[in-house]
């Protein structure tokens, strides 16, 4: 008889429904803190500084591109559009301290200071919509 603890019953559901999320973010605590929340829910994140090592580094594999875009260049906006126009199966999540200066995306948009639990319900959202 095989014996399954509660852990590795946690384990395998987690494992069945985390998805691969391309994180796009300049600031390094907010990577941290935003990679560490997200795989603790047990995503498996790759973490890039600009739109431009997105595009670089992005195939097919990722479920979700998370981007923060307050200070991004036009370039780095341009490269995440290109990696959504060539994937259009892939999904975006927009970050955002600031909504009054973000131009016209075509993706939700996740507002900063945002709470653990608020990142993760929208990730999952998005991912399983």
């Amino acid at each position: 008889m095989i014996e399954i603890s509660l852990a590795e019953t946690r384990y395998q559901s987690l494992e069945t429904r985390k998805g691969r999320i391309l994180l796009v973010e300049n600031d390094y605590y907010s990577s941290q803190i935003t990679k560490m929340v997200l795989e603790r829910e047990g995503f498996q994140i790759i973490s890039v500084t600009n739109g431009s090592t997105a595009k670089n580094l992005f195939n097919a594999s990722f479920d979700l591109i998370l981007t923060d875009i307050d200070i991004s260049s036009y370039k780095d906006i341009k490269s995440i559009r290109e990696i959504k126009d060539s994937n259009p199966e892939v999904k975006c999540i927009a970050m955002t301290s600031n909504i009054d200066e973000v131009q016209p995306i075509s993706m939700p948009l996740l507002l900063k200071p945002f709470s653990s639990k608020k990142l993760i319900e929208d990730v999952e959202n998005i991912l399983y919509s």
